[in-house]
């Protein structure tokens, strides 16, 4: 899920109900869930804690930002380390490309219902930049993972 600027600045305003310019710890919370944001209390607190520089307990918009920002950031970066540990996992020769063969015999590993050579086809010509069913790239695997909004851009 992307997140633009516009949106987290909507977000601190809805949350934001006295509309005094800050919010704490249950509103930030608020905002992560409305984003859907997985978070704990741990993050929370440390964010709230990064941004809170007056020990108030509570975090002015443009902190806010800020340390959105980073945690979006941090956020994309470990879904770019899941993409590829996945990539790898299919990538069962470690030549840098899934073929046909390998998705076919990934999705036996991980799919209860069998799923044919065509499907299986139809998958990696849906990935492939080139229309064709050939082994597919990791940006192109990691292209597909955002088309279908499993990971962000």
């Amino acid at each position: 899920m992307a997140v633009q600027e516009k949106e987290l600045q909507e977000q601190f305003k809805i949350v934001d109900l006295n509309q005094d310019g800050y919010i704490d710890a249950s509103e930030l919370k608020k905002i992560m869930k409305n984003l859907g944001m997985a978070h704990t209390e741990e993050e929370i607190e440390e964010m709230l804690k990064r941004a809170d520089f007056n020990g108030s307990g509570k975090i002015e918009e443009d902190d806010f930002m800020t340390i959105m920002k980073e945690y979006l950031s941090n956020h994309r970066a470990d879904e770019k380390d899941f993409a590829k540990e996945l990539f790898d996992v299919f990538d069962y020769d470690k030549d840098g490309f899934i073929t046909r063969s390998e998705l076919q015999s990934a999705l036996v590993d991980f799919l209860p219902e069998h799923v044919s050579k065509k499907d299986v086809s139809k998958m990696i010509k849906h990935a492939s930049r080139s229309g064709k069913a050939r082994p597919i790239s990791f940006k192109e695997f990691e292209d597909l993972l955002i088309d279908v909004g499993f990971i962000s851009r």
